[in-house]
């Protein structure tokens, strides 16, 4: 039996905090448990950042998911122009193939992946959420930067953030 948590900050200011957990869990099963996902504060007001607010481009829907082994509720975004984006700074990674990650050929809003997204070290970071578990190894996040972030349509200063900490 194991359980693992790495904990890692991909930003530290000005305007947010990002940490990064990785999870994983097994007792012996051939289908151990393993998650990623993102924590972004806003530095001035202390929450928990919804980027949907910042996506000026793009017809963002909110959405919560919830890590299994913390009953944590997080913040996600669901965005035709996120997929495409992902999709497009998607490489290859151990075996894993983008089509494990989002799935083939999304054709409809309802297919769609959820992303939860958050600041890191040269922009904005695009992590998918609630991935099948045969896909989590494959859990990796893109990271878009200044082309990017203007198809979303984030506000410069935001960017500015982001790209300059």
């Amino acid at each position: 039996m194991f359980f693992q948590r790495d904990i890692r900050v991909t930003s530290s200011g000005p305007l947010f905090l990002s940490v990064e957990i990785h999870e994983g869990a097994g007792c012996g099963g051939v289908h151990p448990y393993n998650a990623s996902f993102t924590l972004t504060y806003d530095l001035t007001t202390g929450a928990l950042v919804k980027w949907s607010k910042y996506l000026t481009r793009t017809r963002a829907k909110d959405l919560t998911f919830t890590p299994l082994t913390e009953g944590m509720i997080l913040p996600a975004v669901r965005s035709a122009v996120l997929e495409k984006l992902f999709v497009a700074g998607w490489q290859d990674r151990q075996g894993c193939t983008v089509e494990a990650v989002v799935g083939p050929d999304s054709k409809s809003e309802a297919e769609l992946t959820d992303f939860q997204l958050s600041a890191a070290t040269g922009g904005l970071s695009v992590l998918p959420v609630n991935l099948a578990s045969a896909a989590s190894a494959c859990a990796a996040p893109v990271i878009l930067g200044k082309s990017g972030m203007d198809e979303l349509g984030i506000p410069q200063n935001i960017q500015d953030a982001l790209l300059h900490q």
